[in-house]
């Protein structure tokens, strides 16, 4: 076996040690992925409708592609998986990923750092924001939900 047929199987030996490593790694985060499934009883879908109070308490500045959102009923879908959208004059989709009781990062539209607290009474959700840059999604999302 000559040098470059010795370099050669050490290469293909060594993509192969890489793929075994590589393989367990992504089967760990698929794990991870289901276990991190919301609560029962945020999964389902809400509506609201945003006021001039909201709008003001986020300190949301009208931009030219959203427009006016004061008097907009937004729909919020959260499915069991943690897959979500959040439809009105515009749509957003992405997770919410649970981080700890009651709390949650809701990743819709920019994927900016924020989280919210949430509670469900009866066919009500509050969500209240506990930090959040992103200014139309709190505007938006911070308030009393009701069940469709």
């Amino acid at each position: 076996m000559g040098r470059r047929s010795r370099k050669a199987a050490w290469l293909c030996s060594a993509v192969g040690v890489v793929a075994v490593v590589i393989v367990p790694g992504a089967s760990g985060v698929a794990a991870e992925s289901r276990a991190s499934a919301v609560p029962a009883k945020l999964v389902g879908s809400w509506t609201r409708k945003v006021t001039r109070a909201d709008v003001k308490r986020q300190h949301y500045v009208t931009d030219p592609f959203t427009g006016n959102i004061i008097g907009t009923v937004w729909t919020l879908a959260i499915k069991k998986s943690g897959d979500a959208s959040l439809a009105g004059i515009r749509y957003y989709t992405g997770p919410v990923e649970p981080v700890g009781a009651n709390r949650a990062h809701f990743w819709l539209g920019f994927y900016d750092p924020n989280m919210y607290k949430w509670h469900v009474s009866g066919r009500r959700l509050t969500l209240t924001k506990v930090s959040d840059s992103f200014t139309l999604r709190a505007a938006v999302l911070t308030g009393v939900w009701k069940r469709r």
